[in-house]
């Protein structure tokens, strides 16, 4: 016979697995969402690995990253754009830091 703590706790851990799958789901949308050419603000943001706000910053403000357009929606940027600005900005490490990776 199962108990009240019982039920409840298999209930938890079917809610535990709706959860993760739903967060798997969305993973997905979002891989399949960077297979194009053209982002908004937020494909570009994921794409860089980096925060929308700094993804705009760099676009208006220091103007090191170039966008095609500027929508209601936000800023629309060209995967040649953002690869050229990830090329640009990659810092190069120092012999200190190369020291401490081969350690």
């Amino acid at each position: 016979m199962i108990t009240n703590n019982k039920l409840s706790l298999i209930r938890d851990k079917k809610d535990e697995c709706n959860n993760s799958s739903e967060l798997f789901e969305n993973r997905i949308t979002e891989l399949v969402a960077l297979n194009h050419h053209v982002f908004n603000e937020r494909e570009a943001a994921f794409y860089c690995r980096c925060s929308v706000d700094s993804i705009r910053y760099h676009a208006l403000r220091s103007r090191k990253l170039m966008f095609c357009d500027f929508t209601k929606d936000g800023l629309i940027f060209l995967k040649s754009d953002l690869d050229s600005f990830l090329e640009k900005t990659r810092r190069v490490p120092s012999s200190k830091e190369k020291k401490l990776c081969m350690n």
